[in-house]
Order: structure tokens, then sequence, then C-alpha cells
């Protein structure tokens, strides 16, 4: 189940102990598996967009960002992770 390990070491109360925060690691995926890592921002009211795909090694596959029509941070985001989903497809 996604976020077992993190409920498990912080609970489900959202709040995090400093001294527990360095417990959680990343694991590396299966050698058939890629990692999408996604970002949105907005500066000035000026938003962005960008993705990289990385294989096991964490080698780049492909990369993209771009620019938005002035919007918000969560709209932002999204629009990251679908741009990243079509790269992937």
């Amino acid at each position: 189940m996604v976020g077992s390990a993190y409920r498990q070491v912080n609970g489900s109360s959202g709040l995090v102990a400093a001294s527990k925060a360095d417990v959680i690691k990343w694991i590396h995926h299966a050698p058939d598996w890629v990692r999408l890592n996604f970002d949105g921002s907005m500066m000035n009211s000026s938003d962005a967009a960008g993705f990289i795909i990385r294989n096991f090694s964490s080698d780049p596959l492909v990369a993209g960002a771009r620019r938005l029509h002035p919007s918000s941070v969560p709209v932002a985001e999204c629009h990251a992770l679908r741009d990243g989903l079509l790269a992937a497809k």
C-alpha cells in the first residue's frame, strides 16, 4: 500500500517528529520500471511545469518543461504530472 511505510513511522496525524524524519528513504525501483518526478511553480504571476523520467540507474530518459498561463501552483503541478504521464505513455 502506498504510504504505509510513512504512516508506520510517522503516524496518520501528519505531524512528524524531527528525530524520525530521517527514517524514510527512497528505494530503487525494479529495472523494468521508470520513475517520474514533476514540479510546478509560480513566481511573479509566471507559472511553469516540468518533469523528468529516469530509469533504474537514475539516468534521465526524457525531460520537459514549459511556461503556463498564470493560474496557481496546484494547477501547475497538475500540468507537470499530465505532461510527464503523456511522455511516459
